[in-house]
Order: C-alpha cells, then structure tokens, then sequence
C-alpha cells in the first residue's frame, strides 16, 4: 500500500497512543489530539446506509461497516476505496471504547461509543454463518456492499471478539488512572476484565474490580509507592511490591468482583525524585501484537 494512502489503522493506534499518554498525564493536548484522530478515522466508517436497492424488509450489512484505507494495492489494484474491510476499522473501534472512557464530554462519550457499537455489530453480522460449515465464525477478508457477500479469505475472529467484550461490558483488558487524594500524578492499574476508579482518600488508591477470570487472576498498579496494605473488599490480599518499577502486583480470587485499596506508605523525596520508566507488555488475543505502556515518572 502506497506511504500516503489514508489509512483508519493510523487513526486507530494514533486515538489509541493520545487515550494511553492522557493516562499517564492528564494534559489536554492528549486529549485533544486523541478527538483529532477519533475524527479521522470516522470518515472511513460507513454512517449511512449503502446505495444500492435490496427490496422491501431487506437489512443489508453496510451501515458502520469500515473502509480499511482510500486507495489500492500498488497504485492499482485491488481498489480499496469504498470496500469494507472490517479488521481494521474494529482495532479503530476498540480504541473508541477506551477513548470514551477518557472523554469528560457525557455527549461525546455517548457518541462515540455507539459509533464503536455500530462498528462491532456490523462485524458480527460480516462473520461467516452456520451455512458455511467450514469457515463458520471466520471473519471475512472484506465485504461487496452491492452483492452482500464475503470476500475470501476467511480470517482470526479476534477483533471482533475484543469489541464483542467491550460491548457485552467484560473487557478482555483494562488500564485506568487511579487519582491520588493529594493531587499527585495518578497511578495506573491494569487488569484482566473491566476497572471503575473510585474516590480516593488521602494515601490510599481505590478502585472497583470485575475480572472475567474463573481462576485467580492479578492486578498490575503502576507508579505506586510501597504499600503498607493491601485489601480487597476490605479483607487483605497477597501482593509483591517491584521497587525499581515502582509496580505493585496483586493476587485476586476466581472471578473477582470487588474494592481494590491501596494503603501507600509516606514515600521518602528521593524515591519521588527517582525516574521509574516501566514497560507493561500486555498480549492481545485479536492481533498479532501487543500494547506498550511507559510509564513515566509521576
């Protein structure tokens, strides 16, 4: 594909890269630049229905189906323009719903995710059905809007499934900015199923967990000074404590729902001082890569 091509993949890691820098610091710039590309990536996103007469009764696939990039293969062909290819606009969408997370506008917030609502559903209804035995559950490579039917060849569901998750309200990932009562700079806690910060007190973090796992699972918070406890609805939990990183990982039961609280403990000037640049390597199950987060000094 030509260099220049628009293309939603750069709107999606882009939202996605602006969602996680807000994160690790609240400036408004990031936020900014997160909406700028949020807004590029729309322009790829089918929010009308396609142009062509399917009869009476008939609901074609076409509405928020997404165009994968405004040009062709090697300046020729295949031509892509108009075609959807719904893997890509579903990593656009899955960086919608954590950027909707981050979105203080309450309208905005709710526009955003019914685009990544309508992205996600139109991909399930792309998925290749029980008729074809074979292929059943496969998305496919792309889609012709005027003959609604699949082009080869069948690929990994994962984008759609990470979308699905978000959209049933279990994600498969979560990283949120935990405030600190003092004002400091937030910490970050990343875990299996879905994160609800909650109102912080003076030295202790608090946040609400659902985590999807039937086995134990762990919790990763992140810019963290040493705690002097840790509980979770109120009962204390096995936790290791990373001091070069400055990282706090915590052992959950099965199936954890509950108030995560973290007891910092009074951190000494040149533990604030020090630089703490920690890389968290999260595994994504619907693409072959993985999500990098810095986490710069607070």
């Amino acid at each position: 594909m030509p260099l220049h091509t628009p293309d939603i993949m750069a709107s999606a890691h882009l939202v996605r890269i602006y969602t996680l820098a807000y994160l690790l610091k609240s400036d408004p710039a990031y936020l900014r630049e997160a909406r700028h590309w949020a807004y590029g990536g729309l322009s790829m996103v089918y929010i009308v229905p396609p142009p062509f007469d399917f009869g009476e009764g008939v609901k074609p696939v076409g509405l928020y189906a997404t165009c994968a990039v405004m040009g062709a293969t090697r300046w020729v062909a295949p031509n892509w323009i108009g075609r959807p290819v719904q893997w890509c606009g579903l990593v656009y969408s899955a960086a919608l719903w954590d950027f909707a997370r981050i979105e203080p506008d309450v309208k905005a917030r709710k526009f955003w995710r019914n685009i990544a609502t309508g992205i996600t559903v139109s991909g399930a209804r792309q998925n290749h059905t029980a008729a074809e035995p074979r292929f059943v559950g496969l998305l496919p490579d792309s889609w012709n809007l005027e003959h609604q039917s699949r082009y080869p060849i069948p690929i990994n569901p994962g984008t759609v499934q990470e979308n699905v998750a978000e959209y049933v309200g279990m994600p498969f990932y979560s990283v949120r900015a935990l405030a600190r009562g003092d004002g400091g700079a937030p910490a970050l806690v990343h875990a299996a199923g879905d994160v609800e910060a909650l109102a912080p007190e003076k030295g202790v973090l608090r946040c609400r967990v659902t985590a999807w796992p039937q086995a134990p699972s762990k919790v990763v918070v992140t810019r963290v000074a040493k705690p002097s406890s840790v509980l979770f609805d109120g009962v204390p939990v096995k936790f290791e404590y990373i001091s070069e990183r400055r990282a706090l990982v915590v052992e959950l039961p099965a199936s954890a729902r509950g108030v995560l609280e973290v007891v910092e403990r009074p951190s000494v000037p040149e533990e604030r001082e020090r630089e703490a640049i920690c890389a968290t390597f999260i595994p994504h199950p619907s693409r072959n890569s993985i999500r990098f987060l810095s986490v710069l000094p607070p």
